[in-house]
Order: structure tokens, then C-alpha cells, then sequence
């Protein structure tokens, strides 16, 4: 891996990555070597250890000797959302990413969006995702997202819009504008920090996996309890941001939300009751999307 003292950047703007690390020990070296290893080489890489009680130190130690762009933050167990905005104070980049500590990006993934960046007006550049399982294996799953103005479809959680953090890149002047996470929030904290940046800015995106995604039985997705609280908040969040176009839209958005979380708990959760609740507040909510449930359910359900 290069040096950075050893390195000549001359003009190229510089990409901060941020990397929040909690009980990473088996995939920490394999993410942060996919970083350094990048064609785009003038970043810097923020490690924030968040109160993890296993051994990532010494792994990143040993990294961080051999390259200077590595620097490592520890602090006590404050949440991945914490750990991410304190990272963000640290950094120097005009770009900023986000990576989880157990996604892992190919080569050309900085090159590409940079380069997306320099040919459009975009506050958050994207790449498309390909989930891989927790030994590494390819599942063949491409998670596609989208491009333009997008957050009508943001807030309608119409298909995958914007992927995970791992495969977004963000101009400094975005997060200065819009804020950063929200720290009360866990597993919808990015999904309402893109409300807010697509509120501002046009989204652009390179229609292609440049990033892998490790689905494993520890993500925070799994968590359907934490799952429907933080995004109960976060379009809560939304509304009180003014961004719903009409209450009948506002409705729509919430009954759809409602809804996904609903074929959570009856797919994923196995809890039928509980699922079945919320289907109805969702019908209730937004009448026509009765007509839509059938086919939400039929996905779901085929997932289990």
C-alpha cells in the first residue's frame, strides 16, 4: 500500500472516508485494504472504534504503520451515528463517504463517482451495490439506485433510491447545508440524512456495483423493533421539515412506510399479529394502497 509521503496528488480534491467500527474484528483489515488500495489514491481514512470490546486496534495498528493516510479515533460506545459525526470532524476532504466496517469497495469506486461528480451538479453521487454474504461469497443480488431529483421516491420508500452509506459519496458542501446524522437514530440515520441532501440536491449515480454489501445476521436491519422506531422518527423528522408536498402525499408516504414495516414482521419477524396491525394503520392511512399490498406481501414473504 503507498505511502502518503511518497504520493503526488497534485490537484486532485481529497476523499475523506469515515469508517464507524463496532465488533468488526473478522472484516475491519479487508474493508480499510479496499480503501487504501483505490486508483484514486489522495484520501484519508478516519477509523472511529465505538467502546468495540474486540481487538480492531491492533489490526489497524499494524495498517496505519504502512500507511499514513490511516488514522484511528477511539471513543466510548455512542452509537454508529455518533461515531460517524465524530469522525466527520476530523476530516479535511471535499468528499466524504461513510463506509460500514464489514462492506468492502472495488478498486475504481472513487475514481468513477469522482468522476461523476465533475459531470453534473450533484450534492451525493451513488454507485448500483452487490450483496455478498458474511464469508464474502457473491449472492448474485444487485441492489439498483436511482438518479435526479429523488425525493418524492425517497419518501415513498419506492424500491432502493439511494443504497447503503458504503455506496455514497458526498460533497462537504452537503453536509454543511443540510447537518449530518442524527444520533438518536441507528438503522434509518442515513435514510434521513439523503431526505434531507435530496431536499437540496440532485442525486447522480454510475450504474454499476462498485461496492459490496455483506448481508450477516448481526446487521442492524435485522432488528425489526429498531427498525420501525427510528423510521417512525425519521418521517416524522421529514414532516416536521416541511418536505411532504400535500397531507394526502404525507399520508401516502407514511402508510407506505407502515407497510414495509408490516411485511417485516410477518415475513422476517414471523409475528403475524403484530404484522397484521400495521398492515391495517397502513390501509387505514392511504386507502389505495390496499391494492398494492398483495403484491408487498407475495415479496416479502418469498424472502423468508
Amino acid at each position: 500500500m503507498p505511502d502518503e509521503s511518497s504520493k503526488s496528488f497534485k490537484n486532485e480534491k481529497l476523499v475523506s472516508v469515515v469508517i464507524p467500527c463496532y465488533k468488526a474484528e473478522k472484516y475491519i483489515e479487508t474493508t480499510v485494504v479496499s480503501v487504501l488500495e483505490q486508483t484514486y489514491q489522495n484520501l484519508e481514512v478516519i477509523v472511529v472504534i465505538d467502546g468495540s470490546p474486540e481487538n480492531e486496534i491492533e489490526v489497524l495498528e499494524g495498517l496505519s504503520k504502512r500507511d499514513l493516510r490511516l488514522k484511528v479515533i477511539e471513543q466510548k460506545n455512542l452509537g454508529v451515528s455518533q461515531a460517524r459525526n465524530n469522525g466527520y470532524k476530523v476530516t479535511k476532504g471535499d468528499y466524504i463517504s461513510f463506509l460500514d466496517s464489514d462492506d468492502v469497495w472495488l478498486p475504481s469506486r472513487l475514481e468513477k463517482l469522482i468522476n461523476k461528480f465533475e459531470n453534473g451538479n450533484f450534492g451525493l453521487v451513488q454507485s448500483d451495490v452487490e450483496v455478498i454474504d458474511q464469508n464474502g461469497r457473491r449472492t448474485g443480488e444487485i441492489k439498483h439506485g436511482k438518479e435526479g431529483n429523488v425525493l418524492e421516491d425517497l419518501l415513498l420508500w419506492n424500491g432502493d433510491v439511494i443504497n447503503a452509506p458504503s455506496s455514497v459519496l458526498v460533497k462537504r458542501e452537503a453536509l454543511e447545508e443540510v447537518g449530518l446524522f442524527d444520533h438518536e437514530l441507528s438503522t434509518a440515520a442515513d435514510q434521513e440524512l439523503w431526505f434531507r441532501i435530496a431536499s437540496k440536491y440532485e442525486v447522480g449515480l454510475v450504474s454499476e456495483p462498485l461496492s459490496y454489501y455483506r448481508k450477516h445476521e448481526e446487521n442492524m436491519s435485522s432488528n425489526i423493533s429498531l427498525l420501525e422506531k427510528d423510521h417512525l422518527i425519521a418521517y416524522k423528522k421529514a414532516e416536521k421539515n416541511g418536505l411532504f408536498k400535500s397531507n394526502s402525499f404525507k399520508n401516502q408516504c407514511f402508510s407506505n412506510m407502515t407497510m414495509i414495516i408490516a411485511a417485516c414482521w410477518i415475513g422476517d419477524g414471523k409475528d403475524f399479529a403484530k404484522g397484521l396491525k400495521l398492515l391495517i394503520k397502513s390501509i387505514l392511512l392511504y386507502p389505495p394502497n390496499s391494492f398494492k399490498l398483495m403484491s408487498i406481501m407475495k415479496e416479502r414473504l418469498n424472502r423468508v
